[in-house]
């Protein structure tokens, strides 16, 4: 494993020739990972890797559950969040609706970032909201 640093650069000693496997992980963040090929030299620089925010993740998982049920699919990408949750809440949503709204909530808007532990618990919300 190698840390990198505050501006997300590493150096490491070279590295053998051939395919390596490439796991990115950052506090907040969903992981990333993807195999890069490494030429005979054994350089690997200029790589860009984009995390996409776990928070974003959870937010995208209650889109695809929650767009039907808005009163105009495309008011998605009109509404900001806010506008979306206090659309459901004013709904008086179903419970299973509830406790994902609740952790939606909970998750998008906290000032502690959310592990990406969380995913699968926000997995699990939108399957039971779909259930019901």
């Amino acid at each position: 494993m190698l840390q990198t640093n505050a501006k997300g650069d590493f150096r490491t000693a070279l590295l053998h020739a051939g395919e390596h496997m490439i796991r990115v992980t950052a506090d907040g963040y969903v992981s990333e990972e993807f195999s890069v090929v490494v030429p005979h030299r054994g350089e690997f620089h200029n790589t860009t890797v984009d995390l996409l925010p776990v928070r974003e993740k959870i937010f995208a998982l209650y889109k695809d559950a929650l767009r039907p049920r808005l009163p105009n699919p495309k008011l998605w990408g009109i509404w900001t969040p806010r506008q979306v949750l206090d659309h459901v809440r004013s709904s008086k949503p179903n419970a299973a609706l509830a406790e994902l709204t609740d952790f939606v909530e909970e998750s998008f808007f906290s000032q502690r970032s959310p592990h990406e532990d969380v995913l699968e618990t926000a997995r699990t919300l939108v399957r039971a909201f779909h259930q019901q």
